[in-house]
């Protein structure tokens, strides 16, 4: 029997089966839903001893990382507070799998692998980060900004390290937060996500990206994609266009990629100012 049902019929069993559950409302959150048919076909802080300069300009919608040097990856440190390391338990209060407040997502992570986590208890394992060295959000009524970067078809045996160091770049205050999907087994492999609070800043999307990517550790082979948060919202007839022939067709999910080995974002200009546009309606 595989070993994911074996856990799911434990849980059911033992009567420790947890219904999905939105989370709550009052605690913004990123959105629920990614999978690997995103992808269209077609700054670091002074206490860090790894040094990054990630001096970003946008010319011919292209932003350019001036030098950015990861060769050594830095341990995550927080400037506010001393995180707790010692308390690896999941936040009952969450309707996702988490770390308690004031608790070590790194911690947290590796003492709760992702793929030993029931899918049938929790819709996602998520980090989250104190917030301080980032852009503060926009305010909720200007638009809905928040956006992701998602490393696509993450297979099952390297899936809880890279879980890890996603949450290594959570905790160091390079992305807002992170999420991946419990249990593994996901045919092609399952995304690892992490977020940002604005996709209208270029800069700042380029800087979590080189970050998060030099904690995957492999920059000559690591791909990432960027899609705004509007686009997994969305009504999906919003994302095609009619074409030159009065058809329909896609229109790019990622406005945003940052390709294996370059330190400068792809930019889908048609796609990010759909994305734009999207943020300031009333239902996003």
């Amino acid at each position: 029997m595989p070993l994911q049902l074996k856990r799911t019929r434990e849980m059911l069993a033992s009567g420790a089966y947890r219904a999905s559950q939105p989370p709550p409302r009052d605690e913004p959150t990123p959105s629920t839903s990614e999978g690997p048919d995103l992808a269209p076909k077609d700054a670091p802080s002074e206490d860090l001893p790894r040094k990054e300069t990630v001096a970003a300009q946008e010319k011919d919608a292209v932003v350019v990382a001036e030098t950015v040097d990861a060769s050594a990856p830095a341990k995550a440190t927080i400037d506010t507070c001393q995180l707790d390391t010692t308390r690896v338990s999941n936040d009952p209060a969450h309707a996702w799998f988490t770390h308690l407040p004031g608790t070590s997502p790194v911690a947290f992570a590796e003492a709760n692998p992702p793929t030993a986590v029931c899918p049938m208890t929790w819709p996602w394992v998520y980090a989250r980060c104190l917030g301080v060295r980032l852009p503060p959000a926009p305010p909720a009524h200007e638009g809905n900004f928040s956006g992701k970067w998602m490393l696509m078809s993450v297979p099952n045996e390297t899936l809880d390290k890279r879980w890890v160091q996603a949450c290594v770049a959570v905790e160091a205050g390079e992305v807002s937060a992170a999420k991946v999907v419990p249990g593994g087994g996901a045919m092609g492999g399952s995304p690892v996500i992490a977020y940002t609070n604005d996709f209208r800043d270029a800069e700042d999307v380029l800087r979590a990206g080189l970050a998060l990517r030099a904690r995957f550790g492999e920059p000559s082979t690591v791909k990432l994609l960027y899609k705004p948060d509007v686009f997994t919202l969305c009504d999906p007839e919003r994302l095609f266009e009619t074409g030159p022939r009065g058809g329909k067709r896609p229109i790019p999910k990622c406005p945003y990629q940052l390709l294996p080995g370059a330190f400068e974002l792809k930019v889908v200009s048609k796609s990010l100012t759909l994305a734009k546009e999207m943020a300031v309606e009333p239902w996003a």
